[in-house]
């Protein structure tokens, strides 16, 4: 019913009338602006007709059949309506057929209406009908598809059971899925079938899939021989797949990928010089990797300790991916023979998303926290050339974040002869005090601060920490000269800015009020212990980005002081503060009362205005500290404020 026939005003819908009709056709009911709306009124009549085994027919036949106009080219469906007006104008028909009824079939398909349900799986006639737009050529037409997966989608949700029954009773329905790996809309749907196990309805679904051979069809994807966009699409669709078996008990399809046959699969594909299968093939290892993260403060692996099949085959490629890290496929920028970008800070030869993407690489290697996989890394120069492309590219913040948590990585692991190696052999020392010499240099000039200095002050940072609890660290340290004079110069200068707080320190002194010189000192004291305690609190929960290792988490205080120039973290205890007031309770309470006899005799004797304004002052209770003997204290019932008026006053009378 509509809106006005549920409130007694009876007025008969256009759509009423035409189902009153007879020789009526789904078009004409499909051209009602009404329709939608008497639909979710769930109109019985209007139902009763949808719901009859040819509509619901003709319903699915636009929604998956392509439609194909007098000149050839094709579209949506053109199910037979002979009854449809001949001399109506055949462009716009045509645009009703492409368009238009499409979208309206997907509409009533997708209304969540019982009676509409119960006809769609009454007749599984029509599921096949649903289904056989993968039986047609790749590539699909995108808007078929989507209404197509739409529905599908809907209809597993509603009956998961009865859906996942029907696609395991299919021929080849994984490979078909598959066969359409560059339509996206498609690679959801296979998506939303693999989540269906973490429903009571869908368990077994990952075990049926893994017998389908789902794992290996979509490795195969990477392979260098496909197009670009079914790399994206098959490398997507495996980290999907990764991260909602997460969340399934031993779940066969993740046992499947982790093998070391698939493994090795993968690997071939990323060192096959094709540039869309390394970037796609690198991100499903990456993601494979982060399931075998370990804490920095955990245990070294013993020398006789096996690696993880994904780790073994990994160790066995790096040289081919170092060698591409030197050497990256080429793109299409590079092919096109443009090997320059012209940029605002000058000419830029770019780093390319390969080189980006072996890195991130390496960095997941290393957060495993195996030693003999990060003295591999170390042994074949991985280090050394992460960081000179780290120096030759002064304007890419991606690659310095990665390469930053690399450094933050091996410093705050337990392997101490890779520290050694990484601050010697990698030149870290060197490199930095070298970069933070031309910075110096070029600081007048109008290329400005280069854009990675406030990493190497990050670095920087760590290396002094933790040389104050290393002793190997420290004594390479202090054997550097640079260093040294870096550290006490440059370094010093900037940690000494970083610890002013941005709007400097919070004014404790009122206008009109004046204190003595020690008393601004102290004030001082107090507003940098306040800052030093909100900083001591301050804390941040890490995600699984580059900023997982950062220097809390290697156990080290931010406020260090390496370089013996700052001040020490001072907790302001509540028995300072008492000792800064009254000696006592007691004498607090003889000058509130002593207080209370001058308001009297001042209110007597010199005229009430006075009298007012020291009670006024009283009953404020805003005063400096330490005058008198009486300071502020956080504790209402210990504390007593006093002006110096009234101070002076007390002293008279007293």
């Amino acid at each position: 019913m509509s809106f006005w026939r549920t409130f007694g005003f009876h007025t008969v819908s256009v759509i009423e009338t035409i189902l009153d009709r007879e020789g009526f056709t789904l078009e004409e009911i499909l051209d009602e602006e009404e329709l939608l709306q008497e639909l979710k009124s769930q109109n019985k009549k209007l139902l009763d007709f949808l719901a009859q085994p040819a509509t619901m027919r003709k319903l699915f036949e636009y929604v998956t059949q392509q439609f194909t106009s007098p000149t050839g080219t094709e579209g949506t469906p053109t199910p037979e309506d002979g009854a449809l007006d001949a001399n109506s104008n055949s462009n716009s028909l045509e645009q009703k057929r492409k368009f238009k009824y499409p979208f309206l079939a997907c509409e009533i398909l997708c209304t969540d209406i019982w009676m509409l349900t119960e006809a769609i799986f009454r007749d599984e006639a029509l599921l096949d009908l649903l289904f056989t737009f993968l039986d047609r050529p790749a590539p699909l037409d995108p808007l078929v598809a989507s209404y197509v997966t739409r529905v599908a989608s809907i209809l597993l949700g509603r009956r998961t059971s009865e859906m996942l029954t029907f696609l395991r009773a299919r021929e080849n329905v994984v490979s078909k899925f598959l066969h359409h790996l560059g339509t996206a809309t498609v690679m959801d749907l296979l998506l939303k079938i693999v989540s269906a196990e973490e429903s009571p309805e869908g368990v077994g679904t990952l075990e049926w899939l893994c017998r389908s051979d789902l794992i290996p069809c979509l490795v195969q994807k990477l392979g260098p021989d496909n197009e670009p966009n079914v790399h994206e699409n098959a490398g997507q669709t495996l980290v999907d797949i990764i991260a909602i078996s997460s969340n399934v008990m031993s779940s066969p399809l993740l046992v499947q990928l982790e093998s070391q046959e698939q493994i090795a699969h993968i690997f071939t594909h990323i060192t096959s010089s094709n540039g869309s299968s390394l970037l796609h093939g690198l991100t499903v290892i990456i993601e494979l990797l982060k399931r075998h993260y370990k804490e920095p403060t955990s245990s070294t692996d013993s020398p006789d300790e096996p690696l993880p099949p994904l780790l073994q085959v990994s160790l066995e490629h790096f040289e081919p991916l170092h060698a591409l890290l030197k050497s990256p496929p080429p793109t299409e920028y590079t092919a096109a023979g443009a090997n320059t970008l012209t940029t605002t800070t000058g000419p830029l030869t770019p780093l390319g998303f390969y080189r980006l993407k072996i890195i991130e690489f390496f960095l997941a290697v290393l957060r495993t926290r195996f030693d003999a996989l990060e003295n591999a890394i170390l042994k074949l120069g991985v280090i050394n050339t992460t960081l000179d492309l780290f120096f030759q590219y002064p304007w890419n913040n991606f690659l310095h974040i990665a390469t930053e948590q690399i450094i933050q990585t091996i410093l705050g692991g337990q392997n101490v002869p890779a520290k050694v190696d990484l601050l010697l052999h990698a030149h870290l020392l060197d490199r930095i005090v070298e970069a933070n010499r031309l910075n110096i240099a070029e600081a007048s000039s109008k290329s400005g601060r280069r854009g990675y200095m406030g990493f190497l002050t990050t670095m920087a940072t760590s290396i002094g920490m933790i040389a104050q609890s290393t002793e190997e660290i420290d004594r390479v340290v202090q054997a550097h000269q640079g260093w040294t004079e870096y550290v006490s110069g440059s370094l010093q200068e900037i940690r000494n800015i970083e610890m002013k707080p941005l709007g400097g320190h919070r004014p404790t002194v009122f206008p009109g009020d004046h204190s003595s010189g020690d008393e601004e000192e102290e004030q001082q004291h107090d507003s940098d212990s306040i800052y030093d305690r909100y900083k001591l609190g301050f804390s941040d929960d890490n995600d699984d980005g580059f900023d997982e290792y950062d220097e809390n988490e290697m156990g080290f205080d931010n406020n260090a002081d390496f370089s013996h120039h700052s001040r020490p973290f001072e907790w302001k205890d509540d028995d300072d503060d008492d000792k800064q007031g009254s000696d006592s309770d007691d004498d607090v309470e003889e000058l509130w009362v002593r207080r209370g006899d001058y308001d009297q005799g001042e209110g007597e004797g010199e005229g009430e205005g006075e009298g007012e304004d020291q009670e006024h002052d009283q009953e404020e209770g805003h005063d400096e500290e330490g005058h008198n003997g009486v300071a502020e204290d956080t504790d209402a019932s210990t504390a007593s404020f006093q002006r110096p008026d009234a101070d002076a006053a007390v002293n008279a009378s007293s």
